[in-house]
């Protein structure tokens, strides 16, 4: 089964799945067991005046027009800008990871995103790294007090090495 954060926490509080990918943090009724860290990055096209710098600030991007992920899919971007007290101007808000980064790589906007995801991503789209680092957690939740089954067990160490040689 796939969805978003919501739906994967509602159906593991409804016993519709034993345990599920999430990020951290997770509701406080799950046991959070961390998987990998993932890196957030910047990403603009080739031709965004902010492509030839180092590194960027959270502050140089203030008043940037944001294609975002929506929140249903991806917690951690609007949690830093509103950490860092940045109100977005978003233009595009979707919910396709490949989306996103076809209409940045059209220098459409720009966006953070976990270096995960950037696996697929177009060759001279241009991402940036921080000078503050944003990295989020991503593990596998399972319900609070209750007994994992020998083969969600089993799932669980097996996600955890294949993360550990990635």
């Amino acid at each position: 089964m796939e969805g978003d954060y919501d739906q994967i926490e509602e159906w593991i509080n409804n016993g519709v799945v034993d345990v599920g990918f999430l990020v951290d943090p997770s509701l406080k009724n799950l046991v959070f067991d961390s998987v990998f860290s993932d890196e957030l990055v910047c990403i603009m096209a080739k031709e965004h005046r902010l492509a030839s710098e180092d590194k960027l600030y959270l502050e140089q991007l203030k008043d940037e027009r944001w294609i975002m992920p929506k929140r249903t899919i991806d917690r951690d971007v609007s949690r830093i800008l509103s950490q860092s007290k940045i109100f977005p101007n978003i233009v595009y808000e979707l919910s396709v990871d490949q989306v996103i980064l076809t209409m940045v790589n059209e220098n459409l906007g720009i966006s953070i995103m976990p270096t995960s995801l950037l696996i697929h991503a177009p060759n001279n789209l241009v991402q940036k790294k921080f000078y503050e680092s944003y990295v989020r957690r991503v593990g596998i939740a399972h319900k609070r007090n209750i007994h994992l089954s020998p083969g969600a067990l089993k799932f669980v160490e097996m996600a955890k090495y294949f993360a550990s040689h990635l």
